[in-house]
């Protein structure tokens, strides 16, 4: 359509308008995407998932792609694993992601970086937002290359507002809460308290707190309202089917 790229053109001339970073890099040159942003979760719960996504990471990186990485499916700190070990969690995989992009950056134009998205109900979820924190415990580094950001279920804000407890699980023994949300979501949720499954529980306005006390001092984490994302959504299927 020339007369939208003409105008389109004349908006960007006159300053009302630019496009984002990774567009400008690439427009004119031999690499062929303009598109800014990726969103994508990890494929699995697996070494072979969690690599493969790694590379996807990695290749996004060095085209300028802006990126955010979904850890929902990773099972928590603690859990065990086939091997007879314990699993590190979420946290743990962290590192290798930012190494990652601290050497696929977009060609010392601009650092390689991503946002790591974690649920709220999740066990790992808020030692996953301390990954910007200026201040990191012993034998731990920031992740600088990583940007936290919460999931977070509108039920949050109603144990919050209630003053009741929230309820932090694994995802490998409360799957539903992956694949669900509006009053699904807190049927799963609720179902998997009342089976004593949570990891942990706290005082929900304790949690809001330091997410508050976090951002302060860090920055992060990002919070996206997981339910109304997915009543608005334009891609509305779950495992194939379209969603309620």
């Amino acid at each position: 359509n020339l007369e939208m790229i003409r105008k389109s053109f004349k908006l960007m001339l006159a300053g009302y308008y630019t496009h984002a970073t990774p567009t400008l890099f690439n427009a004119g040159t031999l690499v062929g995407q303009l598109a800014s942003c990726f969103l994508l979760p990890v494929e699995s719960d697996s070494i072979k998932g969690i690599y493969s996504t790694l590379r996807t990471v990695a290749q996004m990186s060095q085209a300028a792609g802006g990126i955010g990485v979904g850890m929902a499916k990773i099972r928590a700190a603690g859990s065990k694993i086939r091997t007879g070990g314990k699993a590190t969690g979420v946290p743990g995989l962290l590192p290798p992601y930012n190494k990652t992009l601290a050497y696929a950056d977009q060609g010392r134009q601009r650092d390689g970086v991503s946002a790591i998205t974690i649920p709220l109900w999740h066990a790992d979820a808020l030692d996953v937002c301390t990954i910007q924190h200026p201040i990191q415990p012993p034998g731990r580094e920031r992740l600088k290359h990583l940007f936290p950001a919460l999931w977070v279920n509108e039920l949050f804000h109603k144990r919050v507002k209630a003053n009741g407890p929230w309820s932090f699980f694994c995802p490998t023994t409360a799957p539903l809460l992956l694949t669900t949300y509006g009053t699904d979501f807190e049927a799963a949720y609720e179902a998997y308290e009342a089976q004593g499954l949570a990891r942990k529980t706290l005082p929900a306005r304790e949690v809001l707190k330091t997410i508050a006390r976090l951002q302060l001092e860090s920055g992060g984490p990002y919070m996206h309202n997981a339910d109304l994302i997915n009543r608005c959504s334009n891609v509305r299927q779950i495992d194939g089917k379209e969603a309620p």
